[in-house]
């Protein structure tokens, strides 16, 4: 089995790797990359470490590998299933890219007007600051930086009663990680200024000080995509290389680390560091596949937390108004029954992954079939967004929300997939309106 593992993570990688050289940010390729890391690497360790212990460490919690080899053979066919979806649309009618509209609204986007890039560099700032601010005011109230960061494990819990100032700090990140990266593409592509550097390296910092200050991977994972996507694009073409592959590499593993510091307050010396990153709550794919197959999980949820994930956009508040309780998503519900004292205390959720949502929900034919038609879905809005141009540069800045969903979407659950797209298209309103200021077609040089 090992060496079946092995072979398909050879041939695997070596067509990731040559689709990344066409396209950095082809869906294939962003679900490569999380295949490897979460699906691949998590099944070579699982079937390494079964061979020597029968029980696994999950949360606090022992369990037992259950159907270890059948549960890698049912996920590698899932992996193949979604690039054959996506196979299958790339390689289908791939229409005519509306090239001249799209190659106007970039001329519009580097002759920009150097006055209107000032002012929307000083006013991200603004907002930056503000809510920069307003999130050091919300630190004080809580209790202080040291208490605050004594319980960042249980931010699920903090900021379950404080909904709205989560997303709004969620969408001024976005928001200024799309002018940062705007800004990035200018700097590579315009005359470079001392002043709109500065502002640009002071966005940057108060986004990361916003993002450091939750506590959460994804929240400083998602700038860093969305500064790239836009800068690679519209300023000098982003190559991939190898000494730039493991410096991502060693960024993913440093943020998994990251965040088993600021998650778990349990220690246990006697794991390695291939344990705290594979077999802990945030590399834990292929350990929760067996987790829901121990405690007969399979197929319970009859698409139950599909259903809450595709309305998980409406506020609670809402619901409320109607005397309706809100459903819980696909992480939540798996954390609830397995670790029902976890899910009292903080409701902090684990990362079950949509491999596992769908196996929890529809059982292991459908599920392949639910990732088959996800690789389609997922194909066919690259080529509407970005081959083919639709909706110009909003379009582009919606399909980078895509890409961010896919890695939480296979890391994750539905629920929270469809939550923070929602919150990121709400962002490219706000930031398209600003970007389109400093769009005008040249009458005169800047």
């Amino acid at each position: 089995m090992l060496i079946l593992i092995l072979i398909f993570l050879s041939f695997f990688t070596i067509y990731v790797y040559k689709q990344a050289q066409l396209n950095l940010f082809a869906p294939n390729v962003i679900a490569g990359v999380i295949f490897i890391f979460y699906y691949l690497f998590d099944s070579i360790f699982c079937l390494i470490d079964s061979s020597k212990n029968p029980n696994f460490y999950l949360s606090n919690s022992f369990f037992t590998y259950t159907n270890t080899e059948q549960i890698i053979i049912f996920t590698l066919a899932s992996i193949s299933f979604w690039m054959l979806g996506d196979y299958l649309v790339g390689n289908f009618n791939n229409g005519t890219p509306n090239y001249d509209s799209f190659r106007n609204l970039k001329i519009q986007f580097r002759n920009s007007k150097l006055k209107y890039i000032r002012t929307i560099s000083l006013l991200t700032i603004l907002v930056l600051f503000i809510e920069l601010l307003n999130f050091i005011n919300f630190i004080n109230e809580f209790g202080g930086f040291n208490y605050y960061f004594d319980h960042i494990a249980d931010r699920s819990l903090i900021f379950s009663e404080h909904t709205y100032f989560y997303a709004l700090v969620q969408i001024t990140t976005i928001l200024g990680s799309i002018i940062a990266g705007y800004l990035i593409a200018i700097i590579t592509t315009k005359k470079k200024t001392v002043y709109i550097i500065s502002l640009t390296v002071l966005i940057i910092i108060c986004i990361l000080m916003l993002s450091l200050l939750t506590g959460a991977r994804a929240n400083i994972l998602r700038p860093i995509i969305i500064m790239l996507v836009i800068s690679g694009y519209f300023g000098k073409k982003f190559v991939l290389r190898f000494r730039s592959f493991i410096l991502a590499v060693g960024l993913i593993i440093a943020l998994v680390l990251f965040s088993e510091i600021t998650r778990n307050n349990d220690t246990q010396e006697q794991f390695n560091i291939f344990n705290n990153i594979f077999n802990s709550t945030e590399v834990s794919q292929i350990n929760n596949l067996m987790v829901l197959e121990e405690r007969n999980l399979v197929g319970l949820e009859d698409g139950k937390t599909i259903i809450a994930g595709l309305f998980s956009f409406i506020p609670d508040s809402i619901y409320r108004n109607f005397s309706i309780e809100k459903q819980l998503g696909g992480n939540a519900i798996f954390t609830e029954k397995v670790w029902p004292e976890r899910w009292e205390r903080a409701k902090s959720e684990v990362a079950l992954g949509f491999l596992g949502e769908s196996l929890m929900n529809f059982g292991f034919i459908i599920s392949l079939l639910i990732f088959f038609v996800i690789g389609m879905f997922y194909r066919y809005l690259y080529k509407l967004l970005f081959i083919r141009k639709k909706g110009g540069i909003f379009g582009l800045l919606i399909y980078i929300g895509v890409v961010w969903s896919i890695f939480q979407l296979l890391r994750g659950d539905l629920y929270n997939t469809i939550n923070t797209l929602f919150i990121y298209i709400i962002s490219c309103i706000f930031s398209f309106g600003l970007l389109k200021i400093t769009m005008w077609r040249v009458r005169e040089k800047n």
